[in-house]
């Protein structure tokens, strides 16, 4: 059920777009906030987009989007634990965390001696514990509490069995920048309760690391940086064993890309545009908050196309197509050197169509699409991976004496290269003739020179470093004496 904002700015309608490929259109939202009741076969799905189309004011938004599902039965209760006490045992539990989307109803608490059921207790869905009598006590018991709904019974769960010990297996090296590698965890004993473990990388001192994340799945992402790092896999149960595993980042400048739809100097012209709000340049303008979309002005069979005043070279494109009912499903891609590329199968519903290219070396390329179906077909985003280069001089190069030494400042290059900067080299020159070099941090503007010989005069230059290389050498500031 949707509910559009009472008011000046309605949603009015648009499309809901399912996880499993499907789409439901949606017309006629009443604009005085009440419900739009939209019903389908079921279906099976983890996220649902709506696309609002024909939206009429500054801010068209929702007020409430519901969504009516098949309950199931609960998940188990947490947090089980047994006192035994002769012939009884007294059994205490937490509510599961989901109740399965229908209200509880009571929990059956049962008594297992080699895996047979002995004692069974029901209790209504306000209690969260219970008292076996009769039991034998010289003998052990497992103890397991399930929770109901009117749907069913879940499943139980029982006094918890810790973890003792981790092992993961995982790469030991990443090579591709801003690539990711998984990692997962074994636990002992193999009947441990909650196999589920908290991840974390540091440096090898234990350290904050900026080298890679590592997500609640075990994913490490790394970025431009090498260097070894720790990943750490904790149980997190109350035992709270861990073990580690040291990754070598060793990345191969080669297998990275950049998108050069971003770069500086990227332009983009098109058969038409459908207003300002959607002109040629939201092409290439990102996702986010702020990013827009493409669309031409009443074509079904636009064309778009991105220029550099510099050649690019590239083997990836991708294309995002305008989710709703404009769609540019394929086309055909024109490269300045004169080559072309079919394309087909773009998704509907704004996913990515990868398309590889080989190497091109090219100063522009075009979409030209076919088959689009809509009155205002364009894209969503159109994206160039390009192999970067050694980032641009730095600017703004200037020093100032000191004691023994020079403070040299700069500004960051108009470019990076198409990859985020890893540093700067300072290099002084005396005579003409370069001495030791200084390596400073990326994310500085000025170095001190010491070790300077005073009454001598020094020049200095600046370049930028990322990870394909040192790009070229700023023009060098004026003479400078140490005091």
């Amino acid at each position: 059920m949707l509910y559009d904002r009472p008011g000046d700015d309605d949603s009015n309608g648009g499309t809901l777009s399912f996880s499993d490929g499907s789409t439901v259109e949606v017309r006629d939202l009443p604009r005085n906030g009440g419900a739009r009741t939209l019903t389908f076969p079921m279906k099976t799905f983890d996220r649902v987009r709506f696309q609002v189309a024909g939206g009429t004011g500054l801010n068209p938004g929702l007020s409430e989007f519901e969504v009516y599902a098949v309950p199931s039965a609960p998940e188990a209760p947490t947090d089980v634990s047994v006192v035994r006490d002769g012939d009884e045992a007294t059994v205490s539990w937490k509510p599961p965390t989901f109740d399965g989307g229908a209200p509880l109803t009571g929990y059956v608490v049962t008594a297992r001696r080699d895996g047979v059921p002995e004692k069974t207790v029901e209790v209504d869905e306000n209690t969260t514990e219970a008292v076996l009598d009769g039991l034998s006590a010289a003998q052990s018991y497992d103890f397991t509490v399930a929770a109901r709904n009117l749907i069913g019974t879940g499943p139980g769960m029982g006094e918890p069995v810790l973890a003792t010990g981790l092992a993961i297996t995982g790469p030991n090296q990443v090579v591709r920048p801003y690539g990711s590698a998984r990692f997962e965890v074994a636990f002992t004993p193999d009947d441990t309760t909650l196999k589920k473990a908290r991840w974390s990388v540091t440096e090898s001192d234990g350290s904050p690391t900026d080298k890679a994340t590592i997500d609640d799945a075990g994913v490490l992402r790394v970025n431009h940086r090498d260097g070894n790092v720790v990943v750490t896999a904790t149980a997190a149960d109350a035992g709270g064993v861990s073990t580690n595993a040291t990754v070598t980042i060793a990345l191969d400048p080669s297998l990275y890309r950049s998108n050069a739809s971003r770069w500086p100097g990227a332009s983009a012209t098109a058969s038409s545009q459908f207003n300002n709000d959607f002109r040629a340049a939201k092409v290439h303008d990102g996702f986010g908050a702020a990013a827009g979309e493409w669309a031409s002005g009443g074509e079904q069979n636009p064309w778009i196309r991105l220029e550099w005043t510099t050649p690019v070279q590239a083997d990836t494109i991708t294309l995002y197509d305008r989710p709703g009912v404009d769609d540019a499903t394929g086309g055909t891609l024109s490269f300045s050197d004169g080559s072309s590329v079919p394309v087909d199968g773009i998704p509907a519903d704004g996913g990515a169509k990868t398309v590889s290219l080989g190497q091109k070396r090219f100063t522009w390329v075009r979409f030209q699409v076919v088959g689009g179906s809509g009155p205002n077909v364009g894209l969503a985003e159109f994206e160039v991976a390009a192999t970067p280069s050694p980032p641009q001089a730095p600017t703004d190069v200037a020093a100032a004496p000191l004691e023994d030494g020079v403070v040299v400042s700069w500004s960051p290059p108009a470019f990076d290269g198409g990859a985020p900067l890893t540093g700067y080299v300072v290099t002084p020159y005396r005579q003409g003739v370069a001495l030791d070099p200084v390596n400073v941090e990326a994310g500085l503007s000025s170095a001190t020179v010491t070790g300077l010989s005073a009454g001598q005069a020094y020049e200095f230059g600046v370049a930028a470093r990322n990870i394909v290389g040192t790009g070229p050498e700023s023009a060098r500031t004026e003479p400078v004496v140490p005091t």
